[in-house]
């Protein structure tokens, strides 16, 4: 069998990326190093040209991956923001006399509501 057909299956039935497919070549490299496979000054340059483009491929995905970490945790603090001053915001007309200003409770005359059509509405300024 031939080592590139070998790699072409490897990598379709794994579904290698590209950084997989260089990891793959890093290491038949060495393996063949090591082992004394083939001519030395081939295999030597494969694993050092793929170390070469490897390296940079993942220092750009670390920044990449830290630049979409930093972009979720801005995104869930401002929904966190969001979500806090919902919960203070108070329920019914703050202008009335009888509002309980609660985000629990809306008024001490008519908790249920609504502010608009209440016949005891009593206005703070009036």
């Amino acid at each position: 069998m031939r080592i590139q057909p070998a790699i072409r299956s490897f990598v379709r039935r794994y579904r290698l990326n590209f950084d997989g497919y260089l990891r793959l070549v890093m290491l038949i490299a060495s393996f063949c190093v090591q082992f004394n496979i083939g001519p030395r000054s081939v295999t030597v340059s494969i694993a050092v040209g793929a170390i070469a483009i490897s390296f940079p491929l993942g220092v750009f995905r670390t920044w990449e991956r830290w630049q979409n970490h930093k972009a979720w945790v801005i995104a869930r603090e401002a929904q966190l923001r969001a979500d806090v001053e919902a919960w203070r915001k108070p329920l019914g007309d703050p202008n009335c006399a009888h509002s309980a200003r609660s985000p629990h409770l809306r008024c001490t005359v008519n908790p249920a509501g609504p502010c608009e059509t209440c016949s005891d509405f009593k206005d703070l300024e009036g």
